[in-house]
């Protein structure tokens, strides 16, 4: 690793010179998570386009949303696949794949969070930095708050909102939305605490037959759950999957 050592003339300097290097940074590490998810994406929507004509019909993209374990009752597949067909072409194309994937996995909490701060268009900038400080804690300047709706609304023209798609990336992605390390005395043995834990917490019914689904997991860490089960078997193509065996 190389290392560049600065002498700043004064305060201010060094401070214009951190905030700057922080946001190369900031923006490097969005970027990596964000082409790692297109990619993502891109791959779970050529998997499921078997004949390789850019569009995913009917039976495609039901057999894509039963590949990703998305626990949907069969009677809604259709209204799910007509909402992703904006144009209505009796086809869903890759950039309609990741519009509804984006809108059917999106976390209600999320939403709950975005409608509390959100003015008409989407959350204004003051709103933004006031939840990130007062509510996530972060030391974060308003100018980075402007740098963070620049970065995740690409497409649209105002950068004064945040709108719904940029926040659910912003919160899914961003450092600023990890786990913090936890403040309680943690040298006992792991026998002296209480952890609010889940037994085949993937599976939807019963323990015997039921389907497995990804949800559940999400139902048990909202439900105040901290310690999740994983029976993880080697699936087709050299993949992980998770099921009762």
């Amino acid at each position: 690793h190389k290392t560049l050592d600065l002498v700043c003339e004064d305060t201010d300097t060094r401070d214009r010179w951190h905030q700057e290097v922080r946001k190369i940074i900031w923006d490097a590490k969005g970027e990596k998570e964000q082409n790692s998810q297109e990619e993502f994406l891109r791959n779970l929507f050529k998997s499921a386009d078997k004949n390789d004509n850019g569009v995913l019909n009917k039976i495609e993209f039901a057999e894509l949303l039963s590949n990703i374990k998305f626990d949907v009752k069969e009677s809604d597949i259709e209204e799910i696949f007509d909402r992703a067909d904006k144009n209505g072409s009796m086809g869903v194309d890759e950039e309609e794949f990741k519009e509804i994937y984006t809108s059917i996995l999106s976390r209600p909490i999320i939403l709950n969070i975005f409608n509390s701060l959100k003015h008409k268009k989407g959350i204004p900038l003051n709103k933004l930095h006031k939840f990130l400080v007062e509510t996530q804690g972060a030391k974060i300047a308003v100018k980075e708050c402007k740098d963070i709706i620049i970065q995740y609304e690409k497409k649209s023209k105002s950068k004064l909102f945040l709108g719904w798609k940029g926040f659910l990336e912003f919160t899914t992605s961003s450092e600023l939305f990890k786990m913090n390390s936890p403040s309680q005395d943690m040298t006992h043995p792991l026998s002296h605490y209480l952890i609010n834990s889940s037994h085949n917490t993937y599976l939807s019914g019963d323990q015997l037959v039921s389907d497995s689904s990804v949800d559940e997991y999400m139902k048990a860490l909202e439900g105040g759950c901290r310690c999740v089960e994983l029976d993880c078997w080697n699936g087709p193509d050299g993949e992980p999957i998770i099921y009762r065996g």
